[in-house]
């Protein structure tokens, strides 16, 4: 970015980082049966290129999973099981300069056989 005023240009000035990413502010779930939930959030204001969505299955090992939409559907669930999923919002890669936001998180229980 830089300025120009009566033919004299300001140095240009470089951002040299990114700038942690907006958490998002809820999370809705538009599908749950059996063995699925279809979570749906929205894109939080600024700069981001994917989202972690992170859950604890029902043999207590933490699941992660990536997305590049603002939505995503779980599947191999356990039946009447109590979800607590996390999304983070991420900016850059492990190789260019990761960020990633807060965390915000929502309960979610699948159907009963």
């Amino acid at each position: 970015m830089w300025t120009v005023s009566a033919d004299v240009e300001s140095k240009s000035e470089h951002r040299q980082e990114r700038l942690h990413p907006q958490p998002i502010s809820y999370i809705n779930a538009t599908d749950i049966t059996l063995n699925e939930i279809s979570l749906i959030w929205d894109p939080p204001h600024g700069d981001f290129d994917s989202f972690e969505i992170l859950y604890q299955d029902d043999e207590d090992r933490l699941i992660q999973k990536y997305t590049t939409t603002n939505s995503i559907t779980v599947g191999g669930l356990t039946p009447h099981w109590n979800y607590t999923f996390v999304v983070i919002t991420i900016s850059g890669d492990e190789l260019n300069l990761r960020r990633q936001s807060t965390t915000f998180s929502a309960n979610f229980t699948t159907e009963v056989k």
